[in-house]
């Protein structure tokens, strides 16, 4: 029979501010000293955990021991026999985070938290489980357990539950959780979280300004150089750990101003293997987009020039930009851009190097302005859709270079096959083997890449594989051209003997090139501003939890400096690029796999399989993947000439169009135009938008990239060079008229910020 009734309820509490509450930082700096910390606990049934725990506590007191019975809501049965004097009902504290479609609880910690007769002054003691357990509801993957004892007799700041509160608001923070499960003893564990408390007590407002949510100075007389001053000051406090944890994991306190590391070899080994993975990603892009602008340009910016200015451009962001994890290089709309500038050149007779290197200039000074001026301040107003919708612009561009290149290789190689035909080559095999190297280049390196969804092997493994797709699939489609086509022709790009770069005259031009080159490059400009901070924004993104925080305006200062010289020296043109930044940003991260039935499944509307667990922010590996590229452009770039066909290139420009489509929603958005309703994804926007609405939200996206694109890959210069003002007009018709179509809630659902 019953012996008594117990009510359980739920309350939601903020989380303590640690810069105005001094009892958080005190809770931490003072109970930290004496808690027990148990490494390792084989345990798993979460009410022998908190028994142990109690144990540990009252054990360590001054007074005689006592036993504990521990009463627990789910189980009123207590499991020792002993009668004890008081019955202790611990409560117990965790994150939350609610969504449009639900509350989600962070079941990975717990702190649990009650008041004890037989303790005078607080305490804490903690298990870290030596693997994630299922603990009950919400405590599914449960591996740290804090449990919190106070006096019964206590003042109110110093309550179970502040104190809980304490350390719940620390354990908010998943990097810190990563570090605490990952630290090797007692003396790293005690101080991952008292450097977490000293952080919070003394930089949290700065820390949210780092993290996006940039402080709204209402009031504040605006100021030129403002950003560019508080970029430069927030990454110069943490420039020298851009530096060291990459190979070692450092602690330094305020308090002691001391500093204490330890060798963290799975940091090393992420930073080798990012090195070699950016080094296989950037060189064949980057021949890639030289094979494109040296057809755009017959061979006035070639496969050499844009390797020698991604070399440079990336040692010099490594040594000098604000975020790390950007990888710099010339993009499609880079390369639309210089051929508008050579078909201007060739209209006009004006030399194509002296009005190249003349629009680049002032394109830079209009970039340097609108970092003085904080111009970056502006991305607050973009929104989803402009992110998604340049990014399939972009897919769409590569997508028609890759078409482009079968059609004229197919024509190139019958034009001599038909009737009558006096001149052109019959080389009908030529023809079909470019298109099967294109499609199976493309192919290989796809289902390389969806290799690390799948069950087969182990994670780890799984992951090195595919984080190789490009050159794996590269080296085996060579290989099958070279062993099985042996005797086919194939198309190689060119390499020259002339100056790979050299300093340009441009003020030689007449006053009115010169002109003509200021309002070339304001489009050029508003190209750069746009790529650059949606590359940024996409990869400072909150669910990427960096913490070292961004540098919008002064990394577009720093990639204006970065192309003057390049501009100086007739070498292409760059800025923030994706997929490789983030490409970048995950390779270095430790990540997590949500598994359903034992396989990969997506965590979120965004149709990724994996989330950011702990970032690394450093610059070792941009900088050494760019230094390797100089002895592979000297010693190995004619071989890679002689024995990888352009057709495996243009499949490359396949892939990045594909892989680019896995996290766009609006191109899912496309596709549920065409789907049966039954087999709609449960996203937030499906269950809480009618359907008519995202369709019609849907189609509207697609009337502006269709507009885009008919600017964009128009045949007659003066129209292409529109499409960057026409990406940046899509950002006033999102925000002045798309809420007078819908609803402000279903285009926050549909449409917010990313």
């Amino acid at each position: 029979m019953a012996t008594g009734l117990i009510v359980q309820a739920e309350r939601r509490i903020p989380p303590k501010d640690f810069q105005t509450e001094v009892r958080g930082f005190l809770d931490i700096d003072h109970i930290l000293e004496t808690a027990v910390i148990r490494l390792n606990e084989p345990a798993q049934e979460l009410q022998e955990i908190i028994s142990t725990l109690i144990c540990e506590i009252t054990a360590s007191e001054s007074q005689k021991y006592r036993q504990i019975n521990t009463v627990w809501p789910s189980d009123t049965n207590s499991k020792s026999g002993v009668k004890a004097d008081q019955e202790t009902i611990p409560e117990r504290m965790q994150a939350w985070d609610i969504s449009f479609e639900s509350t989600t609880v962070c079941n990975s910690w717990a702190v649990f938290f009650c008041t004890l007769e037989c303790v005078t002054r607080s305490r804490v003691a903690i298990a870290r489980l030596a693997q994630p357990s299922h603990c009950g509801p919400n405590m599914e993957k449960l591996q740290l357990v804090f449990l919190v004892a106070t006096p019964i007799i206590e003042k109110s700041t110093k309550s179970a539950m502040e104190t809980a509160r304490s350390f719940s608001t620390l354990l908010m923070d998943d990097g810190l959780c990563t570090e605490l499960i990952y630290a090797c003893d007692e003396q790293s564990f005690k101080e991952s979280m008292r450097t977490a408390a000293i952080i919070k007590a003394s930089k949290e407002s700065e820390l949210r300004f780092l993290n996006g949510n940039r402080a709204q100075r209402l009031g504040a007389p605006y100021r030129p150089f403002t950003g560019l001053r508080e970029d430069f000051a927030r990454r110069l406090a943490v420039y020298k750990s851009d530096w060291l944890d990459g190979m070692i994991s450092s602690f330094k306190t305020q308090k002691l101003n001391s500093f204490s590391g330890f060798r963290d070899l799975q940091s090393i080994s992420k930073v080798c293997s990012t090195v070699f993975f950016l080094l296989g990603a950037i060189m064949p892009t980057s021949i890639a987009y030289g094979m494109l602008n040296d057809e755009h340009t017959t061979g006035l910016i070639s496969v050499q020039k844009v390797i020698i200015g991604q070399a440079i451009g990336g040692i010099f962001f490594a040594v000098f930009g604000g975020q790390p994890m950007l990888i710099l290089s010339t993009t499609a709309p880079l390369s639309i851009y210089i051929h508008v500038i050579f078909n201007i050149a060739q209209s006009t007779g004006w030399p194509f190097y002296k009005l190249y290197t003349c629009v680049g200039l002032w394109c830079q000074v209009f970039l340097i302005l609108a970092a003085i001026f904080q111009a970056a301040d502006l991305l607050k107003f973009t929104r989803r859709s402009t992110e998604e919708m340049f990014s399939l612009f972009i897919a769409a561009e590569l997508t028609f270079e890759a078409i482009k290149s079968m059609v004229q290789a197919y024509s190139s190689n019958y034009e001599g096959c038909f009737e009558n035909s006096f001149q052109g080559n019959c080389l009908p095999d030529a023809a079909l083997l470019f298109i099967l190297l294109v499609l199976l280049t493309c192919w290989m390196s796809v289902s390389i890449d969806r290799f690390r969804t799948s069950t087969v092997l182990s994670k780890g493994i799984r992951n090195l594989i595919a984080d190789y797709a490009v050159p794996l699939a590269m080296i085996a489609a060579a290989a099958i051209s070279r062993l099985l086509f042996f005797n086919v022709p194939k198309k190689i790009f060119a390499l020259y003997d002339t100056a790979d770069f050299h300093l340009t005259s441009f003020w030689s031009l007449s006053p009115y090139a010169h002109i003509t080159c200021f309002f070339l490059a304001v489009p050029l400009a508003v190209l750069f501003f746009v790529d650059q901070l949606l590359v940024t924004k996409t990869v400072d993104n909150k669910q990427n939890k960096l913490a070292k925080g961004s540098a919008h305006h002064w990394d577009l200062l720093i990639v204006a400096v970065l192309n003057i010289f390049l501009s100086l020296f007739s070498l292409p043109w760059m800025h923030a690029a994706l997929p490789s930044s983030f490409l970048h940003l995950r390779s270095l991260a430790d990540v997590e796999e949500q598994l359903s039935d034992g396989r990969v499944q997506q965590v979120d509307d965004s149709k990724q399989s994996f989330s950011i667990a702990k970032p690394r922010e450093v610059r070792v590996s941009l900088l050494l993947a760019h230094l390797l590229i100089i002895p592979i452009y000297i010693l190995a770039l004619p071989l890679i000439s002689e024995y990888v066909p352009n057709a495996l290139f243009y499949g490359l420009f396949l892939f990045m169009a594909v892989s680019s489509l896995d996290c766009n929603q609006f191109f899912h958005r496309i596709i549920l135009i065409f789907t049966e309703q039954r087999a709609y994804p449960p996203t937030s926007y499906i269950r809480h938008i009618p359907q008519r609405i995202v369709h019609a939200f849907t189609i509207l996206e697609l009337v502006q990239l269709a507009i885009l694109l008919v600017i964009g890959l128009s045949p007659l210069y003066y129209i292409s060079m529109l499409f960057p003002l026409a990406i940046a007009l899509f950002v006033p018709i999102r925000l002045l008229i798309l809420p007078k179509l819908f609803k402000t809630s279903h285009l926050e659902l549909i449409d917010g910020q990313h």
